[in-house]
């Protein structure tokens, strides 16, 4: 899965099917939309804790075992690498992540040719 959200208020602005699948939401449904929308106010306070700890330190952050629960599978555990978008003047323009479902809480979790070839534009 690959996302971007923007800087400013941490919304939806690119989502692939991968994370369409994972989440159980179509991408109409998830762009515009920040995580409290989705996922309950714990996890929602914990991702964005994160991706405002990415904006202000400019750096990537791997978060090695990051639990969701999605709307058709239950609960996962993500390996979830968060990156910092610049814009042209050096600001954070938004942040864009990769999570993965992590080997330890799901051992055959196959990753479609698509996601794999995704790359997310900057906006």
């Amino acid at each position: 899965m690959i996302f971007v959200k923007d800087a400013a208020e941490l919304r939806f602005m690119r989502f692939n099917r991968a994370g369409e699948d994972l989440l159980g939401f179509d991408r109409a449904e998830l762009l515009g939309k920040n995580d409290y929308d989705f996922f309950p106010r714990a996890e929602a306070d914990a991702f964005t804790s994160k991706d405002r700890q990415v904006l202000a330190g400019r750096a990537v952050v791997d978060i090695p075992a990051e639990p969701i629960h999605t709307r058709l599978k239950g609960a996962r555990t993500l390996h979830t690498k968060k990156i910092p978008v610049m814009g042209p003047d050096g600001a954070p323009r938004s942040a864009s992540a990769s999570p993965r479902t992590s080997p330890s809480a799901s051992s055959s979790a196959p990753r479609s040719r698509r996601a794999r070839s995704w790359r997310p534009s900057v906006c």
